[in-house]
């Protein structure tokens, strides 16, 4: 199916404690579909109509019919799990990806995009793939986050200019023209991931501070109109945050540090509940009042302490490695689709028309080894 026709059709022994499954209908089955795979780590995933856009290190895709070149991005029908022949190539890799009103945006750390410059940030036609040769956004190193509103384009990364000039691993361009914008935070490291809800810009990183304000220490809610953080919002202690959703009432976190966290926050940082694991929490994804997350860890630790310096559980644990499904109160879901790999889930995308769940990373198979899916499947 085209992609035009595809968008029109709209490790020790541990204690393990018990779980307490939703009807069986909450969550997406724990065995991909049969869909398109790659030969190297798919960072950054996003949904558009019935279309996966599809982005990261890898060269070539496989499915049912066969092995294609696809330098970096790759587009796949999220219906039959089918390659598109939607193929914009990159000379990088390519780590954030979103799509929007017929354009997709994409940052890494690629200088050349389909044969001309484009320096790790380009826009892209959602049906041909052909590049947008009136934008013109650059920066001086890598971009890991895109955010987007009807006017405005949100760069997140390890950059520290934008059209040369300075800016703090954080820029804002008009979407349409990509003129850069006085928008100017200056958060003091990487920016990891990015979300905008409430008119704000919500920021997760390595960073210390923003504009000098050491309470936006990892996680921050910056006004969209003038850059300053808001007192809105706060959260002490976060350890490097690696993952952002945001919902009209909700914060949730997915974070490195001594193991991983999740944590799940009120719109002014207030804790509702939190996880921990033995690896980072890499993606979140929301859908049905299910909370999907993504990593590389082994075990949910469930004492507290949870684990010991070196990030491990300190006693009972729950084995789901890499992926898990919590409802909307953080029982832990009967959903264990074990993918392998020390890399792990990279990154999430759901869609509510399709009531699926589509992730991307550096795994190979899942169910112990059982279904062969390289670093990208289909959950429905």
């Amino acid at each position: 199916m085209t992609l035009l026709r595809s968008l029109t059709v709209a490790l020790s022994a541990v204690a393990a404690v018990a779980l307490t499954p939703l009807p069986a209908q909450a969550v997406v089955d724990d065995t991909p579909a049969p869909s398109a795979s790659f030969n190297g780590t798919v960072r950054a995933v996003a949904t558009y109509g019935s279309t996966t856009f599809v982005a990261g290190d890898f060269t070539r895709a496989s499915d049912s019919r066969g092995t294609f070149v696809r330098r970096h991005l790759a587009a796949v029908n999220t219906r039959t799990g089918r390659l598109l022949p939607w193929h914009p190539r990159t000379n990088g890799a390519v780590y954030a990806i979103a799509a929007y009103r017929g354009r997709v945006y994409i940052g890494g750390a690629f200088t050349v995009v389909n044969g001309r410059r484009r320096a790790r940030v380009a826009k892209l036609s959602v049906l041909t793939g052909a590049r947008d040769g009136t934008f013109r956004a650059v920066t001086n190193a890598p971009v890991r986050a895109i955010a987007l509103t009807s006017t405005r384009l949100y760069l997140g990364g390890d950059f520290t200019r934008a059209q040369g000039r300075r800016r703090g691993h954080l820029a804002a361009y008009t979407r349409g023209t990509s003129r850069l914008l006085a928008w100017h935070p200056r958060a003091n490291g990487r920016v990891y991931d990015v979300a905008v809800r409430h008119g704000l810009l919500w920021v997760g990183g390595a960073f210390t501070t923003i504009n000098g304000n050491a309470s936006a220490r990892r996680i921050a809610a910056v006004r969209q109109g003038t850059g300053t953080v808001s007192a809105s919002f706060r959260m002490r202690g976060a350890p490097v945050v690696r993952a952002l959703q945001v919902t009209g009432t909700r914060v949730y976190v997915g974070a490195a540090g001594s193991g991983g966290h999740l944590y799940v926050r009120t719109r002014s940082g207030s804790p509702l509940w939190s996880k921990t694991f033995d690896g980072d929490v890499n993606a979140i994804a929301l859908l049905n009042n299910v909370v999907y997350v993504g990593g590389h860890w082994h075990y949910i630790c469930t004492n507290r302490p949870s684990t010991d310096p070196q990030g491990d559980c300190v006693n009972d644990a729950a084995l789901v490695p890499r992926l898990a499904a919590f409802n909307g109160s953080g029982t832990l879901q009967s959903w264990v689709p074990r993918p392998d790999s020390a890399l792990g889930v990279l990154a999430m995308t759901t869609s509510a028309a399709s009531d699926t769940l589509a992730i991307g990373g550096g795994f190979t198979a899942f169910n112990k080894g059982a279904v062969r899916q390289p670093a990208f499947a289909i959950f429905r």
